[in-house]
């Protein structure tokens, strides 16, 4: 009866947790333990049934053993501080199986970003894949078949685009099962055709040679002059071999050469190694400089291989919220980068509403602004790339209705739009983009008067000059008027009846003391007013209760109402309970209007 695991089965971390929980759990059925490791034996008392409990310890050292022989050595810190087997089981399944929400999204990322690499069989990949799959479940995420198999069919390489078409243009989707029974059925075809077709060459090529031959022999016959023997065979004293100078055979049956041939094909295959050895570190060090160069933030590239939105500069943002929650970004080069934060990219669009591209991940020190095609799908959009142009069309519809969202640019796919932060920067390349670059940069000027400024001026670029229909935002914004509200006699008929209050801050420069922020209260009727200096938002609760204390203590009355914005300081739970605790009632005004505020 086997009483441990094989060394190669033991557990190494998380790559390999859940076949090797598999394993030990059959083990200890096996060896009639799993009571003690699972927690479901009721423990002896030590004083009233000493031999029972005798028993249980034994049992528990054995499990305890079993264990410890099934982990490598840098895992046995964290059980063999416990004190029975259940609480190292325990430890394990927490380390290892732990369901906190950062790793069911870690392993979401890492089951989207597994790809059928090139040459890998098709039991390989669907292996892998299955493995993540089990790693989920064991977490409490589960992936339904359906969604396993789009993400077994969308990895597939290139070389089974036919396959895989031909299995998405059926009616129904297959099961998991049957999409692995499929693909490993037409591996073995592909497999077996190509080996019939290498022996059938291989006999085609020996047919032929032996035919060769035989019409050699029939034409050869010994040449006028040459000498002969008796039985019609050539003289080969006086042949002499290109390969070795030796006389007696010819080049192609050489010994020499033979022996030579094996070390020849040898070092000719460690110069092709050493070539390609070169040519890999030229092109990889070409590669890290491209990707280590800095790229303005105008620039933006869609990827087929980024599954989130992402960017490396923050001034791209126009909403922004840092992230609670920690999430980690796996580069190219294997290298782990955490982010930060999480926000919306507006972008400019010619004569159209701005272009706003949510849940964008701010990744500190990421070289390139990446545009993900899954998360562009994911928003119920197909994403083509045809002829050096990048299309998109809503998901059922026909092609015809597809937007140019970007172009290619080199060996990448560039985004054709530009986020607001990044416009004065823009390099112009058409009229169009030269009359509203020069339109902005002079401060706004009339599209007319353009013409006659490059007439008075030096260094404007030349531009087909053009009746200009379209409308600028900025101008367009500037131009609105905000109507004066209308005046009111109506005040408080009393003191504390209403009070105003704001915050303002923070200021530009610290006081001495080390404030940046003053509250500000206003009596409605006797327009008195008070001012509490504060070094952080923080203040604002405590400063109300001791000018509350102070105001009623000295009128003897009760503060009624409180009128502010809503400032996340004045509408915090703790001032919100306090306010109706003591029966203060609350006025909240429009953002961005202080002159309601008294």
């Amino acid at each position: 009866m086997a009483t441990g695991l094989r060394f190669d089965d033991r557990l190494e971390g998380a790559g390999n947790f859940n076949p090797w929980k598999q394993r030990i759990v059959l083990l200890f059925k096996e060896v009639e333990l799993w009571d003690i490791v699972g927690d479901t034996v009721v423990v002896p008392d030590e004083t009233a049934d000493a031999a029972a409990y005798s028993a249980y310890q034994k049992r528990n050292i054995k499990a305890q053993r079993i264990l410890m022989d099934a982990i490598k050595d840098h895992i046995m810190p964290h059980v063999s501080s416990k004190d029975n087997a259940f609480e190292m089981w325990a430890a394990l399944v927490k380390l290892y199986q732990s369901s906190n929400q950062n790793r069911k999204m870690m392993l979401r990322e890492k089951l989207r970003g597994v790809k059928m690499t090139r040459g890998e069989s098709v039991t390989s990949y669907l292996t892998r894949l299955s493995q993540v799959r089990d790693e989920l479940g064991a977490v409490g995420d589960a992936v339904a078949s359906e969604e396993l198999v789009k993400l077994a069919l969308n990895g597939f390489s290139k070389s089974w685009g036919s396959f895989v078409r031909g299995i998405v243009a059926r009616e129904n989707l297959p099961s998991w099962e049957r999409l692995w029974d499929d693909f490993v059925q037409e591996e073995l075809r592909v497999v077996g055709s190509s080996s019939q077709q290498q022996d059938d060459g291989e006999e085609e090529n020996v047919a032929l040679l032996a035919k060769g031959g035989k019409k050699k022999k029939t034409k050869k016959g010994p040449k006028a002059g040459a000498k002969a023997g008796g039985d019609g065979k050539k003289d080969m004293s006086k042949v002499r071999c290109y390969a070795c100078n030796k006389n007696g055979h010819y080049a192609v049956t050489c010994p020499h050469r033979k022996k030579n041939q094996g070390k020849k094909i040898q070092t000719a295959a460690t110069a092709e190694v050493d070539d390609f050895a070169a040519r890999f570190e030229s092109e990889f060090s070409l590669v890290v400089c491209l990707s280590t160069s800095t790229v303005s933030d105008s620039v933006w590239y869609i990827d087929s291989g980024a599954s989130r939105h992402m960017t490396g500069a923050r001034g791209c943002f126009t909403e922004f919220s840092p992230s609670t929650v920690e999430m980690s970004v796996i580069l190219g080069d294997d290298s782990v980068v955490r982010a930060v934060g999480i926000g919306t990219v507006g972008f400019e669009r010619e004569s159209q509403t701005p272009l706003q591209i949510t849940d964008v991940l701010h990744v500190p020190g990421l070289k390139k602004n990446l545009i993900s095609v899954s998360s562009i799908e994911d928003k119920g959009f197909d994403v083509l790339f045809r002829d050096g142009q990048v299309l998109m069309y809503p998901k059922g519809s026909s092609v015809t209705s597809a937007k140019v969202i970007g172009v290619r640019d080199g060996r990448l796919y560039r985004f054709l739009f530009q986020p607001h932060s990044a416009l004065s920067h823009t390099v112009a390349t058409s009229d169009n983009d030269l009359c509203e670059l020069w339109h902005r940069r002079m401060a706004h000027l009339h599209h007319g008067a353009l013409r006659v400024l490059r007439e008075i001026v030096t260094g404007l670029p030349e531009f087909r000059e053009r009746e200009h229909d379209e409308v600028c935002r900025g101008c367009t914004l500037g131009k609105y008027t905000k109507a004066a509200y209308p005046h009111s006699d109506s005040r408080a008929t009393g003191v504390l009846e209403l009070i105003h209050s704001d915050v303002c801050g923070p200021m530009s420069s610290v006081s001495l003391s080390g404030y940046e922020y003053f509250f500000i209260f206003i009596d409605d009727y006797s327009r008195k007013t008070w001012i509490y200096f504060m070094k952080t938002k923080s203040q604002v609760f405590s400063q109300f209760q001791e000018f509350k204390a102070l105001v009623e203590n000295q009128t003897g009355k009760k503060i009624k109402a409180l009128r502010s914005d809503n400032g996340g300081e004045f509408v915090s739970k703790a001032f919100t309970g306090f306010c109706a605790q003591e029966g203060i009632r609350r006025e909240k005004t429009v953002p961005y209007n202080p002159s309601r505020m008294g």
